[in-house]
């Protein structure tokens, strides 16, 4: 994937996060596989503090914004929680 400053620059502070990890793992497969915990930490998302329906909020705004600018197929769904019993795990993909 390539990008240019000003694409970069109109991203909100999300999605330019989203975009370093997408950019940071540069996995051909166009999918990534994080830890819900530690995604919503990057976006500095607390659903503990600012309630599920904000995240959720956060999420589709991010989901939209990336869709319409730089990742047209950007989406973000519950994966297979292979990492433990309490951790969720999110897949992405791009």
């Amino acid at each position: 994937m390539m990008i240019n400053d000003p694409q970069f620059q109109a991203l909100s502070a999300r999605a330019q996060r989203v975009v370093g990890l997408v950019l940071w793992r540069g996995n051909p497969d166009r999918e990534i596989t994080v830890a819900q915990d530690t995604f919503y930490a990057r976006l500095k998302l607390f659903p503990g503090q600012t309630g599920a329906t904000m995240v959720e909020r956060a999420l589709a705004d991010l989901i939209n914004e990336l869709r319409h600018s730089l990742l047209p197929n950007f989406m973000i769904r519950v994966g297979d929680n292979d990492v433990g019993e309490q951790e969720q795990v999110l897949t992405i993909t791009y």
